[in-house]
């Protein structure tokens, strides 16, 4: 019963919270780069804050769970018992709490002094040495006692008393240092998750205009991977608290002389079991918001039937196109892959305009996935002026100061509404469902309210300060309001935006696209390019932001949750958003999907008045690691037959690993199909631009990224192989 393993189920709540931060925060390789990031001042300061306190909770709750279970003041003084004796007992019970301490601490040492940092160095150092001494020397038992489990008995005064209050009252009079300390932290913890269940469960309407919600309040005090710490360190004296009260409830049973069941409630397990299974099932926690006009943003096509067909949409492109020869309009796919997607997405698209100088863009269009939409949403809310035909001009300036502002923090947010918006809302998801059961009430339907709604609140602060400074729309306006005047006519030559999501139920593809999938003619005929996919904006029955249409295309499992769509018709499930990477991780099988409807429509020059059309497919991939095997060009094609795969798989997790990694034979298969349709000796019309390896080292695959890293991917499309790319497109555009 006194064993290190049976304190060690004491004390499984701090426990199970230091293996959350340290896999979290030691396992994965982008948080180097994370941590330089967020080099300054206050950055370093608030990761160290948070981390003091994570290694001093788990320090203080679980002395306080072995006090309370042996009957041990803070003093060592007690009337019962006799003392200790097995060294083995006194080492656990002297250790125990300060291993947890030192664990956590260990964490700070790892992380924050690789890469080196004098101010980092400094900080860990006062912090770690000061809490050390304070806890092995100033925080001694003075004389350790041996009595039974749960501390002294108590008299019977009903259940409350007996099994919840209690027990808590025990565990806080057992908290070293001070009870009041110990109620400080359980309530600060406490008023954490109920502020975010509370918020969580709000209408949009309900909210004040402008507010962005507790996640960006907390993230903009702890940025970055501090929230998470933070959160954690919160975390642990709730949990504890939990897990002691749960120990008094017994579930062994006598069976033919002997003890079946756990000896203590799996309290952890119940909790995973009810977060990731069972109320994922049966209650719809994670809704995708829908625009509401706000003063700063009106309406503009409220109702998403009022769209235009892609008929229209083309032919207000090709009025920009005057001349008489051949009609060029390129097709850019943008892979996944966070922020590093994102801004070498923005600097293709940038680049296409500086190849081609033309007054009005020469992009049709953009087919984006997950990480690479932010670049397109950046690069498409630029398109604010127009010449004197009406006509959208090209970005002839250089933008590299506002995308490198897309570069900054949106993980913290993510993280504060994984921790503030998601846990509180699951763990409490029935109320969420009674507050969704009235018939008739849309106006009242919980959208958003999580780390998903967080993550796009980051993106439009981060783009903010850019959109401002350059006329930019915001990425808080309507999605709609891009490709439309407030008439609701098309704007014309404006590029359109092709969001790759994918359906979880389906497998096939949500598309959020400015355009009808029907012709607007009396029988509505289907005019609907992207074989198989779904019209995410016709099932919503609504618009949604900039930055909603963003992450519809990006929510990659266990880092966020799936959406579930609800139409706003009838309140009913329609669809479940994933990352649309699972369909196929470079946008490329939508941009040949779109030049195939391009070729047939305009073939003999039928709606491009006379001229010819020959679409031009251009595909940034942002990969950022060393290249296996490499890009694929017209000049030579890669993955032939007798290409060696040397990767080594366990056998056990081959079919999860297969699984996964077919999404890049597919994009390889499309690579070369596309290189086979648009490659010639006298016609080269398909160009791919690979981000390699920044200083022999890959690029983080994260949604915040250091200033060097950032500026490395800005220049890779003017180095080494993606250079002559450039050239080559350069060529042909101005053919």
């Amino acid at each position: 019963m006194r064993s290190w393993a049976s304190m060690l189920r004491t004390v499984r709540g701090p426990v199970a919270v230091l293996v959350l931060g340290v896999v979290g925060l030691l396992l994965p390789p982008q948080t180097q780069d994370m941590l330089a990031a967020i080099d300054d001042f206050w950055s370093s300061l608030a990761f160290n804050l948070a981390l003091a306190l994570l290694a001093f909770a788990a320090w203080f709750w679980a002395r306080a769970l072995l006090a309370a279970r042996f009957d041990i003041t803070d003093t060592g003084t007690s009337p019962r018992g006799e003392a200790i004796t097995s060294p083995a007992n006194l080492q656990a019970l002297e250790w125990l709490p300060r291993l947890l301490f030192i664990a956590a601490a260990l964490i700070g040492v790892t992380i924050l002094l690789v890469p080196f940092a004098p101010l980092r160095l400094i900080f860990v150092v006062l912090w770690v040495a000061a809490g050390f001494w304070v806890l092995t020397v100033r925080r001694r038992w003075p004389r350790l006692v041996n009595t039974p489990p749960g501390g002294p008995p108590r008299k019977k005064a009903g259940f409350w008393r007996d099994q919840i209050w209690g027990p808590l009252l025990e565990l806080l009079a057992y908290a070293p240092i001070s009870s009041k300390l110990g109620w400080a932290l359980l309530i600060l913890g406490i008023a954490a998750f109920l502020a975010g269940a509370i918020e969580s469960f709000l209408p949009q309407s309900f909210l004040p205009e402008g507010w962005q919600g507790l996640a960006a309040l907390f993230a903009g005090w702890f940025p970055g991977p501090s929230i998470a710490v933070l959160g954690l360190g919160l975390m642990i004296g709730p949990l504890a608290a939990l897990t002691w009260v749960a120990d008094g409830f017994k579930l062994q049973w006598k069976f033919l002389g002997s003890r079946i069941g756990p000896r203590r409630p799996p309290v952890i397990l119940i909790l995973a079991l009810w977060i990731f299974v069972v109320a994922p099932w049966f209650f719809e926690s994670h809704t995708v918001r829908i625009f509401e006009p706000t003063r700063a943003h009106a309406a503009g096509l409220a109702d998403p039937a009022a769209r235009a067909p892609l008929q229209q949409m083309w032919a207000k492109w090709v009025e920009c196109h005057g001349g008489s020869g051949p009609l060029r309009p390129v097709i850019v796919a943008i892979s996944g892959g966070a922020t590093r997607a994102g801004l070498w997405g923005a600097r293709v698209l940038q680049g296409v305009d500086e190849a081609a100088a033309s007054p009005v863009p020469v992009i049709f269009a953009i087919s984006s996935v997950s990480g690479g939409s932010l670049g397109a949403a950046g690069y498409l809310t630029l398109h604010g002026a127009t010449n004197e035909k009406g006509c959208v001009t090209s970005l002839r300036s250089d933008n590299k100061h506002a995308y490198l502002s897309l570069r900054k923090d949106a993980l913290g947010p993510l993280l504060a509404g994984r921790l503030l918006g998601d846990l509180p809302r699951t763990l409490v998801a029935p109320f969420a469902a009674l507050a969704r059961f009235r018939p008739r009430s849309d106006d009242l339907q919980p959208r958003g309210g999580d780390s998903a709604e967080a993550i796009e609140r980051a993106f439009e602060s981060l783009w903010r300060s850019a959109a401002e400074k350059g006329g930019a729309l915001e990425f808080d306006a309507a999605f709609l309001s891009l490709f439309y005047r407030p008439d609701g006519q098309p704007r014309p030559g404006m590029p359109i935006w092709l969001a790759n999501g994918a359906d979880a139920a389906t497998g096939n593809r949500m598309m959020t696209v400015p355009f009808n999938p029907f012709t607007g003619e009396a029988n509505e005929p289907l005019d609907w390019p992207i074989r198989g996919a779904r019209d995410t904006l016709g099932l919503l029955g609504a618009d949604v932001q900039i930055s909603t249409a963003i992450n519809n295309t990006a929510r990659f499992p266990f880092l966020e949750p799936f959406g579930t769509l609800l139409s706003k018709k009838n309140g009913k499930r329609v669809g479940a958003l994933i990352d649309g990477g699972y369909f196929e991780n470079e946008g490329l099988q939508t941009a040949l999907d779109l030049a195939d409807w391009l070729k047939d429509k305009n073939r003999g020059g039928k709606g491009a008045k006379g001229r010819p059309v020959e679409p031009i497919i251009v595909v940034a991939t942002g990969d950022g690691e060393r290249i296996k095997p490499g890009p694929v060009r017209c000049q030579r094609p890669t993955d032939g037959p007798t290409t060696p795969s040397k990767k080594n798989v366990l056998q056990m997790l081959a079919p999860l690993a297969g699984v996964y990694d077919v999404r890049s034979g597919h994009s390889s298969a499309l690579l070369h199909q596309a290189r086979e349709q648009y490659c010639s000796a006298d016609h080269r019309s398909f160009f791919h631009f690979y981000l390699p390896q920044i200083d022999g080292k890959d690029v983080p695959l994260n949604w915040i990224l250091s200033k060097d890293v950032a500026v490395g991917i800005w220049d890779a499309l003017t180095e080494c192989t993606n250079k002559e790319e450039f050239d080559a497109l350069k060529a042909a555009l101005k053919r």
